[in-house]
């Protein structure tokens, strides 16, 4: 069997025993202790397959983010995927980093992972000025125009 095929098996059969865990938790005497009981087996029985699956597709460990379990589990529940919200995350520190002038467009627009012009549209979709110029930077940019319009005619 291959390494590729191993995995997938494997995450297969870590689905297969949440599964098993939830069947099992339900089975529980609905008390005080059974509702405990329950809780903790969903907790640690259905975590490793999900967590399993993104160090799988995680490239180096710059790519994982700490959630705690329960806001994972209420994010999942929506259809958020660890490598959405990383993906969601990323682009929002590249903004506010952006944003603060402590990266560029450029750098700005790599981080997010989106290409130049999809980090403009993103910037813009956010109230986020590409240009963000003082009075004084305006005024020089306003001279400098008049200065090269003017050679221009020459």
């Amino acid at each position: 069997m291959s390494k590729e095929n191993t995995s997938f098996d494997l995450e297969d059969r870590l689905i297969d025993f949440a599964v098993r865990i939830i069947r099992t938790s339900e089975s529980l005497p609905k008390n005080k202790v059974g509702k405990h009981i329950a809780g903790q087996l969903i907790r640690s029985g259905t975590s490793p397959a999900p967590n399993y699956g993104e160090a799988q597709s995680a490239e180096s460990r710059a790519d994982f983010i700490e959630l705690p379990e329960e806001l994972y589990l209420s994010l999942s529940a929506s259809g958020l995927t660890k490598e959405k919200i990383a993906g969601e995350s990323r682009k929002l520190f590249a903004l506010k980093c952006f944003k603060e002038k402590i990266l560029s467009l450029g750098r700005a627009s790599e981080l997010s992972g989106l290409s130049r012009w999809d980090f403009i549209e993103y910037l813009s979709d956010n109230d986020v000025p590409v240009v963000d110029y003082d009075q004084d930077e305006m005024k020089r940019e306003l001279e400098t125009t008049d200065n090269l319009s003017e050679r221009l005619k020459k």
